[in-house]
């Protein structure tokens, strides 16, 4: 059986250290680990407060296949809890929507009020020792930071100011006006509706962290954005990396200069969060990617606009068509091929001349997942 000592261990210095074995990116017992020791216990954006502006209004979601809903109670307030009847345990809500009375489970018809309590359970009043109280739904930790509501299964996690420290405040620098943005549209699919992607979740955390890729693999992209001004600042527990537009009329869709965003700028949020504006109009989006199993995952995408503008039709066409089927494409090439016995482990591209094509957001990446799962990381 294939262990963590069966190779080079990562170093602290990234310019010396090897990458992750891949046995790590498709080995069900890992998999298992990243579900107890990661998400049970981290942050992860599910939705924009504007989706739920009245009472009963939901959305649903999933992180590493426990399955939660968020929704706006009679009093105003919003609430998280696991989607999960607690009679025999069958799905309570699907999709997004509005539930106008209480939430009644399709199975047998137990219902629960929009605060999580026991309402209605058929044939229960002569159960003997049957305490309603005793089964009301399960809440879940839920904070809003920048528009967006995020939620986290640890209820003694630190708080997302503490868990990304510095994060809010650089976006109410950089991105001054997102209050001022409405809920403008979410995927919780790719382009073509199929839910799962044919590769572990952090192939596409490690791809978005670096643009080492981008000139041979988003030429579109590099013609939009100027790579020789492309900067990364490093905080603990997230980074931020931003270039300002190249050009105008490029290759990936125009971007009038009159036009109020005019750079690109993306927070990434361990471990699989990010949020970011891209060039064009206001606009304000999160990014989600989680697993579904050892070896595929899912992504929810959420964005906020300004109302009766939206995002440009070229803008969302180049990001979901084009960008997105580009990483993608070599999300899949990789993780068929971090399965292969022909490769090992490989090395970070740290070259001091590289600027902002350096991997060291990689390399910070599986320094935190090492020290999460308890790998070992040497001098």
């Amino acid at each position: 059986m294939t262990t963590i000592s069966d190779f080079k261990p990562l170093k602290k210095d990234g310019a010396r250290s090897r990458t992750l074995p891949g046995y790590v990116y498709h080995s069900s017992e890992i998999y298992e680990q990243e579900k107890t020791l990661i998400f049970d216990r981290v942050w992860q954006v599910v939705a924009h407060e504007g989706e739920l502006a009245n009472s009963g209004d939901y959305v649903t979601a999933e992180i590493a296949e426990e399955k939660i809903f968020v929704i706006r109670d009679d009093d105003g307030v919003l609430r998280a809890f696991y989607n999960v009847c607690q009679h025999r345990a069958h799905t309570l809500l699907t999709g997004t929507g509005n539930v106008n009375n209480t939430i009644i489970c399709p199975y047998h018809a137990w219902a629960y009020t929009k605060s999580g309590a026991l309402k209605a359970s058929r044939y229960t009043k002569t159960l003997p020792d049957f305490d309603p109280a005793a089964f009301s739904l399960r809440e879940i930790r839920l904070e809003i930071a920048c528009g967006f509501v995020f939620v986290n299964q640890d209820p003694n996690a630190l708080s997302i100011e503490e868990t990304w420290p510095g994060f809010i405040d650089s976006v109410n620098e950089h991105v001054p006006w997102w209050s001022e943005l409405s809920f403008h549209s979410r995927s919780d699919s790719d382009v073509n509706g199929q839910d799962d992607h044919a590769s572990n979740w952090k192939v596409l955390a490690e791809n978005c962290r670096e643009c080492y890729h981008c000139a041979p693999a988003h030429p579109a992209f590099v013609d939009l954005v100027d790579m020789k001004r492309y900067k990364r600042e490093y905080h603990d527990g997230w980074f931020l990396n931003q270039a300002p537009v190249n050009k105008h009329d490029n290759a990936a869709y125009t971007v009038l200069p009159t036009e109020p965003v005019q750079k690109a700028m993306f927070w990434h949020l361990w471990p699989n969060n990010e949020i970011g504006i891209s060039p064009g109009e206001r606009n304000l989006s999160s990014f989600r990617y989680y697993p579904s199993g050892p070896e595929t995952m899912r992504m929810s995408s959420i964005n906020a606009a300004v109302a009766g503008v939206g995002i440009g039709a070229e803008c969302s066409n180049y990001m979901w068509n084009v960008l997105w089927p580009e990483d993608e494409g070599i999300c899949d090439a990789v993780q068929q091929g971090l399965k292969s016995k022909g490769y090992r482990q490989g090395r970070f591209v740290m070259d001091g001349e590289s600027g902002g094509e350096s991997e060291q957001g990689v390399h910070e990446f599986q320094l935190q997942y090492a020290k999460v799962m308890r790998l070992p990381v040497e001098e």
